[in-house]
């Protein structure tokens, strides 16, 4: 499990032009964003949430969305603040044994497969222009949801 941010500022990028044209690329220099909270099932199926910051309640709301999913379940995660903090700590004392979180080492994203699903929404998004927050939050979620990233979780687990 990860976060990403999705600004909805766009990022210019370079394009294929004729010699001498001028491209013009419509940009939204606004600094709303959506944070998506993206998880890998056993089977490499790849899901995400959207919420509006990082903090330890949104932690906690995706956390029993997945609960409401999955019943009981073991979520694999960065150390991120929110993932240590003291309220998710007792969120999951409450749970009684119904989720357990089981740590990353620090400093070792290329053991969490999400970011491989960020990386490619990333790139899909990052020269297209939405006007509004809702549209590429949408876009994210139909990316994500209609790709196959063929991510094998052992593959990074057992590094």
């Amino acid at each position: 499990m990860d976060e990403s941010t999705f600004y909805l500022l766009t990022k210019l990028t370079r394009i294929l032009a004729p010699k001498g044209s001028k491209p013009i690329q419509l940009v939204n220099s606004t600094k709303k964003k959506v944070v998506a909270y993206g998880t890998i099932d056993e089977n490499g199926k790849a899901e995400c949430f959207f919420f509006e910051n990082m903090k330890s309640e949104s932690f906690i709301e995706f956390l029993e969305i997945l609960k409401n999913i999955y019943g009981k379940y073991v979520l694999v995660l960065d150390g991120a603040p929110s993932h240590r903090s003291k309220k998710t700590k007792g969120f999951i004392e409450e749970q009684k044994g119904d989720i357990i979180l089981e740590f990353l080492p620090r400093y070792s994203p290329d053991m969490n497969p999400v970011e491989e699903v960020w990386k490619q929404s990333k790139r899909e998004v990052a020269d297209k222009f939405f006007e509004y927050i809702e549209q590429k939050r949408e876009f994210v979620f139909r990316f994500i949801e209609e790709n196959d990233f063929n991510l094998n979780i052992s593959d990074y687990l057992c590094k």
